[in-house]
């Protein structure tokens, strides 16, 4: 920085405003600080299902271990659901609450603001992010208990005789699940998502078709299906996970696991009603 005639470095006596400087002939203003320009990478939709992304050590540890506890999160899903839709009659107040008009809002307030308070809480304080990943999972399988016992009605219970749409729409989610956390861990730092992709496809396929042999499933209309759902529900995750690792806000597995099992659930609910739908017809 440029010094003017007769002063020191420190500026003149009385100097009030250190970056203003002022006699009766001239005025010495600090040039303004400026900031340094961060850049950062955004994926196209074509990028994040077929690019490819080198993680360092710190972010392939931390998109394992929030496909870790995404499990939490999905666990919670079961209880909730079970205790909600999963108990035969002992659910049906639950069911019938839910289904009343003051049901309905607790269903709209739930499901648009628990997340955003969780997002909130794993985010800005990562101890609680666990406690809030899981209460997050145990409001949405409550949530998608009425369509649970529903399910389990047209599936006729646990008459081994009919087609359990619920055991179906939970094999292909878990199978899903479970290919692309088995691709993560398996992954390294070398994260590419055609292999995720097919990997999944391929499972997808594999399950649809034992379902299908082991008359889980009826008819072909079904099983194609469902195999197209799993298939979807392998696009969503490997498209999430390719968002959240280009993300520069990610830094803790509970927020990544949040964002996760956003699309866990609506492939869960999606399977539910799509099989529910061709069950009527």
């Amino acid at each position: 920085m440029e010094t003017h005639r007769g002063y020191q470095e420190e500026g003149p006596p009385g100097a009030t405003v250190p970056g203003e400087w002022r006699t009766a002939h001239e005025t010495r203003v600090a040039p303004p600080v400026v900031q340094p320009y961060v850049e950062r990478t955004y994926l196209t939709a074509q990028d994040k299902l077929f690019g490819s992304q080198t993680l360092d050590a710190r972010r392939a540890k931390l998109i394992r271990e929030t496909y870790l506890l995404l499990s939490v999160a999905v666990a919670s899903a079961m209880l909730g659901g079970w205790i909600a839709g999963g108990r035969g009659d002992a659910s049906w107040p639950i069911v019938e609450f839910f289904w009343s008009g003051l049901g309905l809002m607790v269903t709209m307030f739930c499901l648009w603001f628990i997340p955003m308070i969780a997002f909130n809480v794993a985010r800005n304080n990562p101890r609680l992010g666990v406690p809030a990943l899981a209460f997050d999972g145990f409001m949405s399988g409550m949530i998608l208990g009425p369509l649970v016992f529903v399910g389990l009605l047209y599936s006729g219970g646990d008459n081994a005789s009919g087609t359990n749409l619920v055991h179906a729409a939970l094999i292909i989610t878990a199978a899903v699940f479970g290919a692309v956390t088995f691709y993560i861990h398996s992954s390294g730092q070398y994260f590419q998502a055609p292999r995720g992709l097919l990997f999944g496809t391929f499972v997808a396929l594999t399950v649809g078709a034992m379902m299908s042999w082991f008359h889980i499933l009826t008819g072909v209309f079904t099983t194609i299906l469902a195999i197209g759902i799993g298939i979807f529900g392998t696009v969503t995750l490997i498209y999430s996970t390719s968002e959240i690792l280009n993300d520069p806000d990610y830094d803790t597995p509970a927020y990544g696991a949040l964002c996760l099992f956003a699309s866990l659930f609506n492939i869960f609910q999606s399977v539910l009603y799509l099989l529910l739908g061709s069950s009527r017809d």
